[in-house]
């Protein structure tokens, strides 16, 4: 899977913003596309933070979206703004899945709000940034969790209309992926004494695991 700079590491204190790459952010924005503010100013955040981790991985492995898919929304959300060689090599790929990942972003996208290829694209980014060991919001790139609220909301209103005892969305997604399927426990390993690793039979290391058996209390899932 994507080797995420801050994976291992215990989350930031709550009032730290998102870690953006200088002006990346900003330029996107001044550059009017497909989308309203809030569509636009989401995904910014999210390609400003996956600019930020260009030393570690592509933006492809970041966003867990293809080249050409990130080429679409440039050219569609940010015309004029940057050009796809000027972001990601052409040979950059999405990296291997987490153990979770695809099921979790299958979760999402059947929850779409409107169907719409937005919606897609974020569900995709969201689950990627999840695999990051931070909270969920600043993971993605956004300065509150109130604003990955309103986005949850906004893209995946099915699914986050559930979330009425307002449980931290990490978590509550990670729970929502439990209830609603039935897994294979196997592919799916146990957290070793609920730390923020799961590690696999082949000895390969992952944050967040949806089977601990102290899910409830488990600080890996926390994401306020």
């Amino acid at each position: 899977m994507p080797n995420f700079p801050n994976q291992y590491f215990a989350p930031k204190p709550n009032h730290v913003p998102p870690n953006h790459a200088a002006g990346v952010r900003e330029r996107l924005m001044a550059c009017k596309g497909e989308g309203d503010e809030f569509d636009r100013y989401v995904v910014s955040c999210a390609l400003a933070t996956a600019m930020a981790e260009v030393d570690y991985h592509p933006l492809t492995e970041a966003l867990g979206l293809a080249r050409s898919t990130i080429a679409e929304i440039l050219e569609k959300m940010f015309p004029g703004s940057y050009s796809i060689d000027e972001l990601v090599p052409q040979n950059a790929n999405t990296g291997e899945d987490a153990p979770a990942e695809p099921v979790l972003r299958d979760m999402l996208i059947a929850n779409r709000t409107s169907a719409t290829p937005l919606e897609s694209w974020v569900a995709h980014i969201f689950i990627r940034r999840c695999q990051v060991g931070d909270h969920m919001w600043r993971s993605i790139g956004l300065f509150s969790r109130n604003e990955l609220t309103e986005a949850m909301l906004r893209y995946f209103k099915p699914l986050a209309v559930k979330n009425i005892y307002d449980l931290k969305w990490k978590r509550f997604i990670y729970r929502q992926m439990r209830e609603e399927n039935n897994l294979d426990l196997e592919k799916y390993p146990y957290c070793e004494n609920c730390s923020r690793e799961i590690i696999t039979d082949d000895g390969e290391r992952f944050p967040f695991c949806a089977h601990c058996p102290d899910f409830e209390e488990c600080s890996a899932t926390e994401d306020v």
